[in-house]
């Protein structure tokens, strides 16, 4: 387990805390914004709930300090299941319509989290300049059977056209491109695909496998090829065909103005173009991101005091062990960097170590008081790269032995941190892993 494991499985917790919804181990592994292995994950897991960070909830997972609980959640699958009934009557709605090419279903429902009175958050994918059009029968359709949404915002069990794209413009703007959207684009449950578009909007949106690097490619993977539309939806005659369409564009144009002059004075947040619709007057993804700090914050406000150790611990005799125990009693979580190989030979010479870093790595991790235990980079020789690790781990103490080197450029990179370095143990010259193995 690396540092930056722990990391992401509790910045991936922590997020969906702000939805009140507890994690699987696997729901975990999908969403963390970083590849993990399950190895790793399971002893991130062990690790962050042994430092009260996170703790397990029936098969969920959740932050020490959330009011997440996994009844609710399982009551939310309740209430999603019987909105999913109304699926097939929002599609009897609204698939006829000749210009809609997809539907799927986002938000709350998406991921079978939904209140009773939630409504159904839908994204429509649309034919090349037929997006107004589409929108108004989707609009007279949908209030014909009493699911139409207004701009009041108060009814409740609706049916919300909140996101609306044409086929050509599937890919998210460039300031929607954030963990956020990555999240309602990989959690969209597509219940439409009249043309193979769920796999051209995954394509269109690749950028997210920078975010969430799993969840996207399962999805991705996933996406069942479907057999393009063959030839023109048209079978009239060329001229006729050029004539419709260039009529219809006209009317599309002629219905977005009155539209777009009705949305108008209602905007705050939407984004509105012949091409794309986002009816999104709040700044869900702003709400989420304070909630999202504020639980980080809450959990950083538990003085725990980290103590970081570094060294080969190679033979790990007793006075590494001596040593540990020293360091463990300066603070609340230890933390031990081991070299690598390459290193220690460059320092050591080519006969060491005895154990290479893996098994290293395994002494230490078995070792009661060792919280966590991380092998070093390579390159870990310059100020800078020393003061990088240092600001990724954050430890408040660098515990370190009598006989440690570059003890004045230690404390002076601990102080860039906010942290001190403290001699905790007085080191026996004639024992370590040098004289032991030369009185062999």
């Amino acid at each position: 387990m690396s540092i930056s494991s722990a990391a992401a499985v509790l910045l991936t917790i922590a997020y969906a805390d702000q939805f009140n919804f507890p994690l699987t181990k696997d729901e975990i592994r999908q969403r963390l914004i970083r590849k993990t292995g399950k190895n790793d994950l399971n002893k991130s897991l062990s690790f962050l709930n042994k430092i009260n960070l996170i703790k397990p909830h029936g098969q969920f997972w959740k932050l020490n300090n959330s009011g997440a609980e996994s009844k609710i959640r399982l009551e939310r699958e309740k209430n999603s299941q019987k909105k999913w009934l109304e699926i097939n009557e929002l599609l009897r709605v609204i698939s006829w319509i000749p210009w809609v090419e997809g539907v799927a279903v986002t938000g709350s429902l998406a991921v079978n989290n939904a209140t009773a009175n939630d409504d159904i958050d839908l994204m429509i994918v649309v034919a090349p300049r037929r997006l107004w059009l589409s929108r108004i029968l989707v609009s007279l359709s949908s209030l014909w059977n009493g699911k139409r949404r207004t701009w009041k915002g108060n009814e409740e069990n609706s049916w919300c056209f909140n996101l609306w794209l044409d086929d050509k413009h599937l890919k998210l703007p460039y300031k929607k491109r954030n963990l956020y959207s990555a999240h309602e684009v990989c959690q969209a449950k597509w219940i439409l695909d009249k043309t193979g578009v769920k796999k051209k909007f995954y394509q269109a949106n690749y950028w997210v496998k920078k975010l969430l690097p799993s969840y996207f490619i399962s999805n991705y993977k996933n996406t069942i090829k479907h057999s393009e539309v063959g030839g023109d939806r048209y079978q009239s005659a060329p001229i006729l065909r050029f004539v419709g369409r260039r009529l219809l564009d006209l009317l599309n144009l002629l219905i977005f103005i009155p539209q777009y002059s009705y949305i108008y004075p209602h905007m705050s947040r939407e984004k509105v173009s012949l091409s794309s619709a986002y009816f999104h007057p709040r700044s869900s993804r702003g709400q989420v991101y304070q909630g999202w700090r504020r639980s980080l914050s809450r959990l950083s406000g538990h003085k725990r005091r980290l103590v970081l150790v570094t060294g080969v611990f190679d033979l790990f005799h007793q006075e590494h062990q001596n040593f540990l125990r020293k360091a463990k009693a300066e603070g609340d979580v230890l933390v031990v960097g081991v070299e690598t190989d390459k290193r220690v030979r460059k320092d050591k010479g080519s006969n060491r170590p005895i154990n290479d870093q893996q098994k290293r790595l395994q002494q230490l991790q078995l070792f009661p008081v060792v919280d966590l235990a991380f092998v070093l980079p390579e390159k870990f020789s310059t100020t800078e790269e020393h003061l990088s690790l240092l600001k990724l781990v954050k430890p408040h103490i660098l515990a370190v032995s009598s006989h440690t080197p570059y003890l004045e450029e230690k404390r002076w990179l601990m102080k860039q941190v906010g942290g001190e370095v403290r001699v905790v143990y007085q080191q026996h010259a004639d024992t370590s892993t040098t004289q032991i193995l030369a009185r062999k």
